[in-house]
C-alpha cells in the first residue's frame, strides 16, 4: 500500500512523545505545516514500486487520470496502450505515469515516450507487469521541473534533496539568447534555424537519463547533449528524492513532533497574540508562526532550494 504522508507514525508516538495528547489529524495537520515551511508540497516521503524502488512522492496529489482501455497494459518495450481520459499532446512526452498504485504486488512507474490523439493513445517506454483493463495510470505524482539550461553548459541544479533517482528528462532548443544573436535578424544559419523553420513551439525530445550524471547528495545534473551534440537550451526532468519512513532523519520526526504539540497546547490557533483565561492567567505568543525557531533550525536543512 501507498507509503502515509506523515512524519510520525502510530507506532512512534510515544518514541517521540505524543501518545497522550496526538490524534491521526493533528500529525497530518503538523505534517502539512511542515511541508509548507520546507517549500516541498510533495513532501519528505517517497512511496516504492512492486520491487521496492522509489516511484512517486507520497504527499503529491494525482493530476490527472488515464484508464487503460481494452488489453489493458502489456508487459514489454515502447507499449502502445490505448486510454480514456484527458487528451494528451507533445508536452506529455516524458511525463511520468504511476500504474495500479494500490496494488503493491504491480505498482510501478513508467515514462511516456510518445503520444497519439487519434485515437488516443500514449507509448510506454518500459512496461514490466501485465495491468489489466482499466488500469489507472496516474500523472502527477513524481517531482518534475522545467529549467532553463546555462550558457554553453549542460549542467543544472534540483530544488529537492536528496535525489534519489532521475525517472524521465526531455529537452528542447530554442534561439541563441541575448549576445548569442545577430543583431536584428534571428535566421541564423545553424541547427536552430533549421528546427524554427518549421513554425510553432519547438518538440520535446526525450534522452536517456541512464546516460545522465547525477550527484544524489547535491542535486547537480548533467545532462547529455541532444542531436548534432547540441546542448539542450530548455529541460523538464521527473524524479523522486527524500525517504523512506524508515530512513526518514530524527530530527525531521521530532520536529513534527513538536508541531504536533503546539498545535495541542495553542487551542485558540496560532494567530493569537494575547489571551486571558477567567481565573485572570494571561499568556501571550511571540510570534505568529506555529512552528517555533528552534523546531524550524531543525528542518531548515531539508527546505527546498527555490532558486536552484
Amino acid at each position: 500500500m501507498p507509503t502515509p504522508s506523515v512524519y510520525v507514525q502510530p507506532a512512534d508516538y510515544a518514541t517521540y512523545g505524543i501518545a497522550e495528547t496526538v490524534t491521526a489529524d493533528m500529525v497530518g495537520q503538523a505534517t502539512s505545516l511542515i511541508n509548507a515551511f520546507l517549500a516541498r508540497p510533495g513532501g519528505l516521503l517517497y512511496s516504492v514500486d512492486f520491487a521496492g524502488n522509489p516511484a512517486y512522492m507520497a504527499g503529491k496529489t494525482t493530476s490527472f487520470v488515464l484508464l487503460a482501455g481494452s488489453g489493458g497494459v502489456p508487459s514489454g518495450q515502447n507499449v502502445v496502450v490505448p486510454y480514456s481520459g484527458p487528451t494528451l499532446d507533445n508536452n506529455s512526452v516524458g511525463e511520468v505515469v504511476i500504474i495500479d498504485r494500490t496494488n503493491e504486488d504491480l505498482c510501478e512507474a513508467c515514462v511516456i515516450s510518445a503520444v497519439g490523439t487519434n485515437p488516443n493513445t500514449v507509448t510506454l517506454y518500459n512496461v514490466q507487469n501485465v495491468h489489466g483493463d482499466g488500469a489507472r495510470m496516474e500523472l502527477g505524482l513524481t517531482l518534475s521541473e522545467q529549467k532553463e539550461m546555462p550558457k554553453d553548459r549542460s549542467t543544472t541544479l534540483l530544488a529537492n534533496l536528496p535525489v534519489m533517482n532521475l525517472q524521465s528528462g526531455v529537452g528542447r532548443y530554442g534561439y541563441g539568447r541575448r549576445s548569442q544573436q545577430i543583431s536584428g535578424s534571428f535566421q541564423e544559419m545553424n541547427l536552430l534555424a533549421v528546427v524554427s523553420s518549421f513554425g510553432g513551439p519547438p518538440l520535446w525530445i526525450p534522452w536517456t537519463v541512464t546516460d545522465a550524471g547525477l550527484n544524489r547528495n547535491t542535486g547537480e545534473v548533467w545532462v547529455p547533449a541532444g542531436i548534432l551534440l547540441a546542448y539542450y537550451t530548455e529541460v523538464k526532468i521527473w524524479y523522486t528524492s527524500g525517504y523512506s519512513y524508515a530512513t526518514l532523519p530524527d530530527q525531521v520526526k521530532f520536529a513534527c513532533a513538536n508541531v504536533v504539540k503546539a498545535l495541542k497546547e495553542t487551542g485558540l490557533g496560532p494567530n493569537i497574540k494575547n489571551r486571558e483565561t477567567r481565573d485572570g492567567l494571561k499568556s501571550s505568543k511571540f510570534e505568529n508562526n506555529i512552528i517555533d525557531a528552534n523546531t524550524r533550525e531543525m528542518l531548515r536543512p531539508y527546505r527546498a532550494r527555490i532558486l536552484a
